[in-house]
């Protein structure tokens, strides 16, 4: 049985530019999965990738357990099968570890720092048509401002404290690593899914500001980890996914792989499975669509309500 990850696009020379949908290819690989990649053309919102097709069977991430629980549960593919009853009580904290505190200081670093956030409208969604791309860009920066409530406490103290928790992370992490070539020794784990993910994304992506980077890679021994596993886990592999240079098509080019919505007149040589596939990544765009509108609707509506409750005090 070979599974489909549906996952969002590889950019800045990443299998995906979405930390999850790395984290979900890395733990495959570590597993010795066999698998196929499909990209879906939109990443900013798509709370239900990374997702994984197993016949009719579509498991999202988000899901209680995620993929990894359903590949135990169904599979008997499990990376901590090897572990202690201890160290599976380790590895769910540091995974929580990465999960928790240093994904939500990613997110904080993508959305909420000016230069990142410049960034990151134009790398996210960019095959979706203007001013949508935009706008799903201007929702993620509003979502992390009011995950983070930037707007009710001091801002200077929010983002302090995202950097020291995540400082205080790598340092952890950093120490349960030691000089082993796992977290938990020779045999890799869903920790080392989960934390290589977030380092190599660390260290692939042009973020401008880079207090995380630094903060990561000021321990040697997380530089050599991610080099490392660069190496023996994505560089070993044939199906590693390859790209040309960000945001560029040459005319006359098809390609399946994360360049949607390029029009090149041509005949149109597909096979039904790839027409099938391509139907099924608009659909997203679809669901994006929709989902955008109701956002905006629904937030007006609130604001009016709002505004009349504030008006009726008054009087």
């Amino acid at each position: 049985m070979v599974f489909t990850l549906l996952q969002h696009p590889p950019a800045w020379n990443l299998p995906s530019i979405d930390v999850a949908c790395i984290e979900a290819q890395v733990y495959l690989r570590l597993a010795g999965a066999a698998f196929q990649v499909e990209d879906v053309p939109t990443r900013v919102g798509a709370e239900q990738i990374p997702a994984l097709e197993d016949g009719d069977e579509v498991v999202m991430a988000s899901e209680s357990g995620g993929i990894p629980a359903y590949l135990r549960e169904t599979k008997g593919i499990d990376l901590d099968s090897a572990l202690t009853a201890a160290e599976r009580a380790d590895a769910e904290a540091l995974s929580a570890l990465a999960h928790l505190r240093l994904r939500a200081a990613l997110h904080y670093s993508l959305w909420l720092e000016e230069a990142n956030y410049k960034l990151c409208q134009h790398a996210y969604a960019p095959a979706l048509p203007f001013p949508l791309n935009r706008v799903l860009a201007y929702l993620a920066h509003k979502q992390a401002d009011a995950q983070f409530q930037t707007g009710e406490v001091d801002a200077a103290h929010v983002r302090a404290e995202v950097y020291r928790q995540a400082e205080r992370a790598y340092a952890a992490l950093a120490t349960r690593l030691g000089e082993q070539r796992y977290f938990f020794g020779n045999r890799p784990s869903r920790v080392d899914a989960a934390v290589f993910a977030h380092l190599l994304f660390l260290e692939k992506a042009p973020l401008v500001e880079t207090s995380l980077k630094t903060s990561a890679f000021s321990h040697p021994n997380l530089v050599k980890y991610v080099k490392r596993l660069e190496l023996e886990v994505l560089s070993a592999r044939p199906d590693m996914p390859r790209e040309p240079p960000p945001f560029t098509r040459t005319p006359g080019q098809s390609s399946r792989r994360g360049w949607w919505g390029g029009k090149v007149k041509k005949e149109d040589t597909r096979s039904e499975e790839e027409k099938r596939l391509t139907s099924r990544a608009w659909y997203f765009v679809g669901a994006q669509v929709a989902a955008v509108i109701a956002y905006v609707v629904f937030s007006s509506l609130e604001v009016e309500e709002v505004e009349l409750e504030e008006d009726y005090e008054e009087d």
